[in-house]
């Protein structure tokens, strides 16, 4: 998915889908215990592909400028990799510290 805030300006309110800049990924992870058994990954990669697939929720989505993708554990993996190589590289290449 792609990163989205969203913010309704108009009224100050936040929407109940705003992730403040997180990916769908980082709020899931978040929740998920290690190690996590591969069945249970599985299953909620199944489940979250079947949910993407729903009508309502792909134009939900779409709303908020996001573009679900639905790809294999082993894909979604190697994505995290590369963005893990690509962000390193930006941070080392800023010079930023943790204090």
């Amino acid at each position: 998915m792609n990163r989205s805030t969203n913010t309704d300006s108009s009224e100050g309110n936040r929407s109940p889908f705003d992730t403040s800049g997180r990916t769908v990924w980082d709020l899931i992870r978040g929740s998920l215990t290690k190690p996590t058994p591969p069945a249970i990954v599985k299953q909620l990669r199944d489940e979250f592909a079947l949910a993407l697939q729903a009508p309502d929720v792909k134009e939900n989505l779409a709303a908020l400028g996001a573009e679900p993708v639905g790809s294999s554990t082993a894909e979604f993996t190697a994505l995290i990799l590369r963005d893990i190589a690509r962000w390193a590289k930006v941070v080392k290449a800023s010079g930023v510290r943790l204090d």
